[in-house]
């Protein structure tokens, strides 16, 4: 696979810790980041009535982000993510503390992008409030996480060359 700037990939090393509950889940939930939308998240009724998604990156190494970015699906565009948030932690573990460094409201259009100012992350926590029409329920075809580039910071596959021989 080539590199497009997408760090919340398995081709590179990036892991889903956690999700809230999901329908018919399996427990591997790389199909999250796998590039294939046609392997999809769908969170109905979870008991807290919103979905989260918790990520870490290759090797749980601190990387910088300032995007993430979704395509849903056209079957289901009304469970399309509206309302959103994004948190990161630096912490050792994937349970946090976290801090909130995004939050938008995302089109019907089935693709969405929440910016923000570049931020370390060892953990990336996305957090679906509301879909389309008022609903918990989420369905998320692909997400993806941008790396951000700064003077002194070192990228990750300039740190692991050998992430960029993958494929």
């Amino acid at each position: 696979a080539k590199f497009d700037g997408n760090i919340a990939s398995i081709d590179f090393g990036a892991t889903v810790e956690s999700t809230t509950e999901s329908y018919g889940d399996p427990v591997d939930h790389s199909y999250i980041i796998d590039g294939n939308p046609v392997t999809a998240w769908r969170n109905r009724g979870s008991s807290q009535g919103i979905g989260e998604i918790v990520f870490s990156f290759f090797g749980r190494e601190i990387v910088l982000v300032d995007a993430v970015k979704l395509q849903g699906s056209s079957e289901s565009f009304d469970q399309f993510p509206r309302d959103v948030e994004v948190w990161v932690s630096t912490a050792a573990k994937p349970d946090g503390p976290f801090t909130k460094v995004a939050a938008a409201s995302l089109p019907k259009a089935g693709e969405g992008s929440v910016p923000f100012s570049p931020v370390e992350a060892r953990f990336l926590k996305f957090r679906m409030l509301r879909n389309q029409v008022d609903k918990d329920e989420f369905f998320v075809a692909e997400l993806e996480i941008h790396e951000a580039q700064r003077p002194g910071y070192t990228p990750l596959l300039t740190r692991h060359p050998e992430l960029g021989q993958a494929g």
